[in-house]
């Protein structure tokens, strides 16, 4: 008699159709694929209320709490970051009225559900503002709340007594512009979904921001913080008078300049929404919006980052008068260029530097086998005239608001050192931008934005007083040109050309040739 014959041990993946020999005939057998898990369940609507409410306080009280420009920025930032961290989940970690503006003209968020997040943000600014107010009282007066407005001395949002409204007005608006622009791309971005880097970038925009206009229009960026201004007029005596005394208070904030940092932040939201809108949700995936939006990406970073250089440089255009934020420009000029790499990086590959362009073209054009392209030579020149269009547009604004200085003369440097130092300074920029962002091996790695971002902040410290640290050819071009300032444009393109050489030796690995492992080229 013929035997069947025996079970073999095979290894079956859910949903996978195999055939088994389990005697005659042979049958086929279609294992069901495993249950899907049920989704995890939407934060409850008041859950994201009071997140937003709390993260509010937290980052207004940062501003009331704080003295200086300097240490405000950074307790901004650093409250930024960590409320978008532990409330993005639930949230989305808006904390502004400017952000939550944005997110709605994106399409992320419903009028209705927009309307609940701006009031618990305003409630959680005034609430910010009267805690504030009671711990500046001190322990010396003997009272928990201030009798009239001299014993008031809580921090508020306010304007330079020689800035115009129409100055302030649009500082705050590139101010929320810069920090909306990049929370929509880090945080709402289906590209970006599950990345790890939206609170430091957030954080590092919000720093930037403030650091940069805060000695001119005080440096709100946020609808909320601006309560502050009416908080301070609701001492005991406003508030005898009731319904009279509350209008009065209200009255005397707005004539402080507090519409100014009311209105200015929701107008850069939602011109950061409206943009993000225009080129990343295109009607039909691949179309022209589609294909604008990396010059679009490069136009908007390299401004931002222009922006904040121009800025910074005008506010130490006098050695003897220093302004805001000059001590710290490096570090303002690093976190820009952070925030706007995680930003830009998944849309354009955020280079916001022709010399960075020609670098990484260069990179690519090594591996001549490589079928697409990173940075094809036309996408190359139009990334250029994006970014000369961008960084001018920047400078000119930051111009008109800051004075007419930009790139520091450095007249004590001769031409060749000009050249020299700059070429230095970018070649490290970079080589790290090739190391960290165009390594295969490296791609799952996200601290690119961190070590790009200060190897701008560190050359920029390193070279600032010997050659004024533009880093950047189209920098270059802003403000009153100085006698030298073509060897400020050769030094950087020189520097990104010998980077992409010492990279191919260096990196000699990631030129193998993939039909024959093991030969280089």
């Amino acid at each position: 008699m013929k035997r069947s014959n025996p079970p073999h041990d095979v290894i079956v993946h859910a949903g996978q159709t195999v055939t088994l020999p389990l005697g005659r005939p042979i049958r086929t057998v279609t294992l069901p694929p495993p249950p899907t898990p049920a989704p995890a369940p939407a934060p409850a609507v008041a859950s994201k209320l009071l997140t937003e409410f709390f993260g509010t306080v937290f980052l207004t009280l940062a501003f009331a709490l704080t003295t200086g420009s300097e240490q405000r920025a950074a307790a901004m930032a650093m409250t930024q970051l960590c409320v978008t961290y532990a409330g993005a989940h639930i949230s989305g970690g808006h904390f502004n009225p400017a952000v939550t503006l944005a997110v709605l003209v994106r399409g992320k968020l419903t009028a209705a559900e927009a309307f609940a997040y701006v009031g618990m943000q305003l409630l959680g600014g005034i609430f910010a503002g009267a805690s504030a107010m009671y711990l500046f009282l001190g322990e010396t007066s003997g009272r928990w709340w201030p009798t009239s407005l001299a014993e008031v001395s809580l921090a508020v949002p306010s304007i330079e007594e020689d800035t115009s409204p129409a100055v302030a007005l649009v500082a705050e608006a590139v101010g929320a512009f810069a920090l909306c622009h990049t929370m929509l791309h880090v945080c709402t971005s289906s590209v970006q979904a599950g990345n790890s880097f939206f609170g430091l970038a957030t954080g590092s925009a919000l720093f930037a921001a403030t650091l940069v206009i805060g000695g001119v229009s005080g440096g709100a960026c946020n609808p909320a913080v601006a309560s502050l201004a009416l908080v301070r007029h609701m001492h005991s005596a406003t508030i005898a008078r009731g319904g009279s005394g509350m209008l009065q208070a209200l009255r005397a904030s707005l004539e402080s300049g507090a519409y100014i940092q009311l209105s200015a932040p929701l107008g850069g939201g939602l011109l950061a929404g409206s943009l993000f809108r225009l080129t990343h949700v295109p009607a039909q995936a691949g179309g022209t919006r589609d294909a604008l939006a990396p010059y679009a990406i490069e136009f908007v970073g390299t401004g931002l980052i222009a922006f904040t250089f121009a800025a910074t440089h005008c506010q130490r255009a006098d050695p003897d008068d220093p302004g805001d934020g000059c001590q710290l420009a490096p570090i303002a000029l690093g976190a820009a260029v952070l925030s706007q790499v995680y930003a830009g990086g998944a849309t354009s590959g955020a280079h916001y530097n022709p010399a960075v362009t020609v670098s990484v073209s260069l990179r690519r054009a090594f591996a001549y086998w490589e079928a697409q392209l990173l940075v094809p030579p036309l996408v190359g020149i139009l990334y250029m005239a994006s970014q000369a269009l961008g960084a001018l547009s920047g400078g000119v604004l930051a111009t008109l608001l800051f004075g007419d200085r930009v790139v520091p003369a450095a007249d004590v440097v001769s031409p060749p050192r000009v050249f020299a130092a700059e070429a230095l300074a970018t070649f490290f920029v970079c080589l790290v931008v090739l190391q960290t962002a165009t390594v295969a091996r490296m791609a799952s790695r996200e601290f690119f934005g961190v070590a790009i971002g200060l190897s701008y902040a560190a050359m920029a410290a390193t070279i600032g007083d010997r050659s004024g640290a533009v880093l950047n050819p189209v920098f270059a071009l802003l403000g009153e040109l100085p006698a030298m300032w073509y060897y400020r444009v050769a030094g950087p393109f020189a520097g990104g050309v010998v980077a992409a050489l010492v990279f191919r030796c260096v990196s000699a690995d990631s030129f193998v040739v993939a039909a024959h492992a093991g030969s280089m080229v």
